[in-house]
């Protein structure tokens, strides 16, 4: 079925925004990207290319991420186990654990020779192996939280089969372009095609505003965004010098706590949890406002067309700090306390309902975190009450408001 023959199947409230998927189709953004090699990973193992070794890649100057690696505008979201046994062996890895000097991911499988490596796969692309690459998982779900999982490499890292990527001549179309790709609008549009796999060569064909007729105001904040989403840790420094040399500033809306001070430097911070997910609504306001929407139509294809993540969102709660306390998010397990705590007495662990009510003071979570090489060590992460949940609703008409009055979008 035509994309157009779409439309006609779907709510009417859903009827502008697949309109103005088509226009956009018909003037989609010309980017210079180069599909780079797919790494088979059962075909490397046979060649002695690679193998499969969970842990820290020590010996080669080449890391191979996979698929589950991967978040939303964010490369370093899961690493391995070190009891690594499956395709659920995966463990979250915190912003402030990503965001030290030392942070190295686990992975599952290592290169054994960088210069085999590279001969069999960037003979004559080595730019592209040592710049920044626009990546995403191959696969795709569209009864998950989210559809289309996209982020960023940063030079010297590459992955295998579970994920595809692309090589851009331009650091403005990979940033901009990875600002749409993490957006709601265009996952809205992966799910209205109904695929089960994404390509190198499905890209070109997204409906992304080419940035010559985007709102040059909406085009340098979506990749501002862009630039501190992804650059979750000391990886990630010349992209945000570039961002920061390139667009200044982000326009700080009230989502963003007081003194936000991201691209005002060129260091990595660490961004609270609720700073990411403020952060990914702007942006898919921006888009939305990019593509002619109205803040209705972004509404609606929120609230019909991610049922998963309403769900999440509405059993998410975040301290005074911006740090989840508590979710069910199936992608962020082991995040916050586990709804009930364990053991009797004495012995007894802190679990959510144990503290939900609470509305002053603090409580801490102690646990060994084997995040860094050096460990494993005893961490204590406080949390400051109350703990509140948002409403991305209510956040969305902010974002658009305060756009709408900076002259952003307008």
């Amino acid at each position: 079925m035509a994309f157009y023959e779409m439309i006609s199947v779907f709510r009417n409230e859903h009827v502008k925004a697949l309109k103005a998927f088509s226009s956009a189709n018909q003037a989609s953004l010309k980017m210079n990207a180069e599909a780079l090699p797919i790494c088979n990973e059962k075909e490397c193992k046979k060649m002695g290319l690679i193998e499969e070794k969970p842990g820290w890649n020590k010996e080669c100057d080449i890391t191979l991420l996979s698929g589950p690696n991967i978040s939303l505008g964010n490369c370093f979201a899961q690493q391995t186990k070190l009891n690594f046994s499956g395709k659920h062996s995966y463990q979250i890895v915190s912003a402030f654990a990503a965001a030290s000097e030392r942070f190295e991911p686990r992975t599952q499988y290592n290169v054994l020779n960088s210069e085999l490596f590279v001969d069999r796969f960037f003979q004559n692309r080595k730019k592209a192996l040592g710049g920044y690459k626009l990546a995403f998982r191959t696969m795709i779900n569209i009864n998950q939280e989210r559809s289309l999982i996209s982020a960023i490499l940063p030079p010297s890292y590459f992955h295998v089969y579970s994920i595809t990527s692309l090589a851009m001549d331009s650091m403005e179309d990979l940033l901009y372009t990875s600002g749409w790709m993490i957006s709601v609008p265009i996952d809205f549009y992966v799910k209205v095609l109904g695929k089960t796999t994404l390509y190198a060569s499905d890209i070109p064909r997204l409906p992304i505003p080419p940035s010559s007729t985007t709102d040059k105001a909406i085009y340098s904040e979506i990749c501002k965004r862009a630039a501190v989403l992804n650059s979750v840790s000391h990886h990630f420094k010349g992209l945000m010098q570039f961002a920061r040399g390139e667009f200044g500033p982000l326009a700080l809306t009230p989502l963003l706590p007081p003194g936000y001070s991201q691209l005002e430097d060129s260091c990595v911070q660490p961004l609270s949890d609720l700073a990411r997910r403020n952060l990914m609504i702007e942006t898919d306001v921006l888009c939305a406002m990019a593509l002619g929407l109205g803040i209705e139509d972004l509404i609606s294809i929120y609230t019909v067309q991610f049922p998963v993540a309403r769900q999440y969102e509405r059993q998410t709660y975040y301290d005074r700090k911006g740090m989840i306390v508590f979710t069910v998010s199936k992608g962020l397990t082991g995040v916050g306390f586990p709804r009930r705590g364990s053991g009797r007495g004495t012995s007894k662990t802190t679990g959510w309902e144990d503290i939900a009510a609470q509305k002053t003071g603090t409580v801490s979570r102690t646990f060994l975190d084997d995040t860094l090489p050096d460990g494993p060590l005893e961490r204590t992460v406080t949390y400051e009450a109350p703990f509140e949940r948002c409403n991305r609703v209510e956040d969305y008409r902010i974002a658009w408001e305060f756009f709408q009055k900076a002259g952003i979008g307008a």
